[in-house]
């Protein structure tokens, strides 16, 4: 006599074995570039449905403005000094950095688009559409932050969520 394994069985017993022997040596499973791409579309579609504006840049960095900076205040320009905060998560949630952990007073200041700084490129370019005061909520994917290879903080193909405050920004010519 034949046994015939139930469907639902059959689906857990491949789900299990599946599982068993995607990951070598207890290692996580490869995020992948499709993943990252669905989960920045669920943050993003639950942002505007709890009715915020999202602008985005020219490369691809998603921002809302959660406060408006002083009015006629300049925007940074190559050399300027930019005096910043910030608290940065995983797209997950989960926490990764914040300006209170490199600075007494958690305020950075950086040189804007300085060759020799090592600030991802997506953080560098949402900086540049904030003046004095601004306050922005970033969402910076992975080709703007640490790609496909990732960091020891931050899984390969992972949007990063930036909250940044710019408390002054001193023209290079001052």
């Amino acid at each position: 006599m034949r046994y015939k394994i139930p469907g639902w069985m059959l689906s857990m017993l491949i789900l299990f074995t599946g599982g068993l022997f995607s990951c070598k040596n207890g290692e996580e499973p490869q995020r992948t570039l499709k993943q990252e791409m669905a989960e920045l579309q669920i943050l993003l579609e639950k942002r505007m449905e709890e009715g915020h504006d999202i602008d985005t840049t020219r490369s691809g960095v998603y921002y809302i403005v959660q406060e408006k900076g002083e009015e006629g205040a300049p925007f940074p320009e190559r050399g300027d000094m930019c005096y910043i905060s910030f608290n940065a998560f995983l797209a997950s949630g989960a926490y990764f950095e914040s300006s209170n952990e490199y600075f007494q007073d958690g305020i950075w200041g950086l040189s804007y688009k300085n060759p020799d700084s090592d600030i991802i490129p997506g953080l560098e370019e949402g900086i540049g559409k904030m003046n004095k005061g601004a306050q922005l909520e970033m969402y910076i994917p992975s080709h703007l932050a640490y790609g496909p290879e990732g960091t020891e903080r931050v899984p390969p193909y992972t949007t990063l969520v930036y909250f940044v405050k710019m408390h002054d920004m001193v023209p290079q010519s001052d």
